[in-house]
Parts: structure tokens; sequence; C-alpha cells
């Protein structure tokens, strides 16, 4: 069981494999595109979804960055990847709008000095808080030393939003799509920590508890989620853009 409650629902990393679909290019639904990345000590990992209206969203494309952050070469290939032009299956050319990504561990100030010049493109430097309740994104601060933007990610609550969405049947709203390069271990990944009750302070409290050593396909799950969040697309007069643009040309 890779997630259960304490009623015992749970989602299976199998089933959401199962459920993969054979798309290549986002679909005419898809408006707008967000960036999550995770960085780690020797690569970063990311994903870009694309999203539509009632937040629904398609896995675009999900990557790995070999190398020490330190160096250059890596941040140039992120840079690649987050000025790509994507195209829908009718055309449409999508850029990525929003970018979130992590700055804890050891990589702090390589993090900044990215998004620092790269804030005119929203692209941002985010830290996670495990703290139940808090809100997906909050108000940023620049209390740091190169008075980088940085929005604090209330991951508690974006994992409990995930986790609900995974487990919708019908495509709409709020659906999560996934297509045929999201791998077995992409999934494993996704779901790889549950709700578990846990007492603190003599105080039931509802704790997301680790059951795989790797969750990187969770965490940049999160961040595409405070990125949508910061973005706030207006769909509607996004979409509306997009038909007159057609007709012109």
């Amino acid at each position: 069981e890779t997630w259960e409650e304490d009623q015992g629902e749970k989602i299976e990393d199998n089933v959401l494999m199962e459920r993969r679909e054979d798309y290549i290019n986002p679909p005419k639904e898809a408006i707008v595109l967000t960036c999550g990345v995770d960085t780690q000590d020797n690569r970063l990992e990311g994903e870009i979804k694309a999203w539509g209206h009632g937040d629904e969203s398609w896995g675009v494309k999900h990557f790995r960055i070999e190398g020490n952050p330190s160096q250059n070469e890596v941040w140039e290939d992120l840079d690649n990847i987050l000025n790509d032009i994507y195209k829908r299956e009718d055309g449409v050319e999508l850029k990525v709008s929003c970018t979130c990504i992590d700055s804890g561990g050891h990589f702090t100030n390589e993090v900044y000095k990215f998004c620092k010049k790269r804030e005119f493109k929203r692209v941002f430097a985010i830290k996670g808080a495990s703290t139940p309740g808090k809100p997906i994104v909050s108000r940023p601060t620049t209390s740091n030393k190169l008075n980088v933007k940085l929005f604090t990610v209330g991951t508690d609550t974006a994992k409990e939003l995930i986790f609900s969405r995974l487990q919708l049947n019908d495509f709409g709203a709020g659906y999560m799509h996934f297509n045929k390069s999201f791998d077995e271990k992409y999934f494993q990944m996704l779901t790889s920590e549950k709700r578990v009750m846990s007492m603190k302070k003599g105080r039931p409290q509802m704790i997301w508890k680790p059951i795989r050593a790797r969750n990187e396909a969770l965490d940049y799950t999160v961040y595409n989620l405070a990125a949508l969040a910061i973005l706030n697309p207006n769909y509607q007069k996004i979409q509306e853009k997009f038909v007159v643009e057609k007709k012109e040309i």
C-alpha cells in the first residue's frame, strides 16, 4: 500500500501506470505550462506540466540533469529546458510561464543566483514547510543576501491535494494525465509517502511518512502546484488570446 489514510483509502503506483495515455503533445485543452525542479547533490530533477480549466493537468516532460549543481553546465541545461517551446496537438506553441526551484540542501546560493537573473521570467526559489494547514504558497520574502524572492510552500497541503486528485476517475477538473514516457520509477516516487496518524504533544496529528527512499517526483509535483498558485492563470482569457492569434495567422 503506497498511501492510506485513517479510513484505509489508498492508491497504488501500478494503478497510475495502467491509466497512462498515448498523447505525445499536450491536447488543445492545455493552456499554461509550469515547471517544478528538485535540487539534489548530484543532479537536478524536474517536470513540466500543462494545465487547463479546473486545473486539469497533463505531464509534458520529466527530466534529470546529471551533475553537481555547483557547475554552470547543469544550470545551462535547465535553462534550455525552460526556454524550449512545447507544441500542443493543434500546433499552438506554449512556453513555461512559471518555475519553482527547491532552494533547500547544499546549493542554496546557486539556486538564488539562477533565479535572481530570471525573476522577470517567473523563475522563483522556494522552500518547503511541513506545517498542517499552511497555504500552498505564502507571500514571498526577500530577507536573504541576494534579495531574491523566496516563496514558502505548504508541502502538507499540496500533498493532500495531489493525492486527492490522483484518486479521481473522470477526466475534467483536477484530473492528472500522464503519457507513456512516465515510467514505473516515476510513479513509485510520486506515491512514496503515506499519511499516518502520529501523536504530537499528546494530540493526534496526520503526518506524511516516507515509505520509499526516493520521492523526487512527489516533490517536484508539489513545486508545480506552487508555480501554478503563483501564476494564478485566467484560463479563459489566455485561451481566447490563442484563438485570436490563430485567426490573425
